[in-house]
């Protein structure tokens, strides 16, 4: 394949997926190996980690795989791995880029606040409310004119350090168990796998409420594709009552915008579970 042309990381991908398929315990991106124990106890875990270690070398040899064991490193507890920290208890931020976040100083310019929200982006997934968090910081990139509010902007800045400040950490995805969606963030057992959000337009920003949920609704289910694709049928809470009756509203009769959001969510299988609003502690989490 030639040097440098567009589809060779993805068909590099599939090689390898292809090269080491029927592992379980083991994840690979690209030209990194990761592997994993499955087990219970440390003690069956380190044996369920060595005996899937001796299965990938074995199948390495047998495929022409070479690696590079300068870059090895056996039974750790913890990995930083594209940006992020990959341990036992589950997905964390890794310590550098929060470190990045927290000592950078204040902007002074539009780079400047270009480069932080680039930064802030990575750790998107940790936290719920991030885009509500950084919209003000998002606006001084549409103004003509740079002006630096520390009761506005700063306010901003200053939650997203103390967000950072606190242990954030997801759970491992399961493709076995059950998943519900609520607003946007995918929960197992009540645990959270990934957060996400985005802010309205100022268009958008007018709608009625009842238009809104349902592109909220489109949004998650597209943001989540990759782990809710494989189910046939995804639980969706709401305290709207009338949500439920418009999701399944004839396409027709639907005005344009809902007509739009119906094709789009056709792909999905989903029902949607009324709960009292009490009840919905995420939607309300700040």
């Amino acid at each position: 394949m030639p040097f440098g042309i567009s589809p060779a990381p993805e068909k590099f991908q599939r090689r390898m997926d292809e090269a080491l398929e029927g592992f379980i315990g083991v994840k690979v991106i690209h030209d990194d190996i990761l592997i994993y124990g499955c087990e219970n106890n440390d003690k069956d875990v380190k044996e369920n980690h060595d005996k899937i270690l001796i299965g990938i070398m074995d199948r390495c040899r047998q495929k022409g795989l070479k690696l590079n064991k300068d870059k090895r490193k056996l039974r750790l507890q913890e990995v930083s791995h594209l940006g992020h920290k990959i341990t036992a208890e589950g997905l964390k931020t890794d310590s550098e880029k929060v470190k990045a976040i927290t000592e950078m100083p204040v902007p002074e310019d539009r780079h400047a606040v270009q480069r932080l929200l680039g930064m802030v982006n990575n750790i998107q997934k940790f936290e719920p409310c991030l885009s509500e968090i950084t919209d003000q910081l998002r606006q001084l990139l549409n103004e003509n004119y740079f002006k630096w509010d520390p009761h506005v902007h700063g306010l901003s800045f200053d939650q997203i350090r103390n967000v950072l400040s606190n242990t954030l950490v997801l759970r491992y995805f399961d493709e076995q168990k059950y998943i519900r969606m609520l607003g946007a963030c995918l929960l197992q057992e009540g645990q959270p796998v990934c957060y996400a959000s985005r802010t309205f337009t100022s268009t958008k920003k007018n709608y009625a409420q009842i238009e809104k949920e349902l592109p909220a609704v489109v949004f998650g289910m597209e943001k989540f594709e990759t782990y809710v694709h494989i189910w046939k049928k995804i639980i969706v809470e709401s305290d709207n009552k009338p949500f439920e009756i418009i999701c399944w509203k004839v396409l027709l009769t639907a005005s344009k915008l809902l007509q739009g959001m119906f094709l789009r969510r056709r792909k999905f299988k989903y029902v949607v579970v009324i709960k009292p609003g009490v009840d919905m502690y995420m939607a309300y989490f700040e």
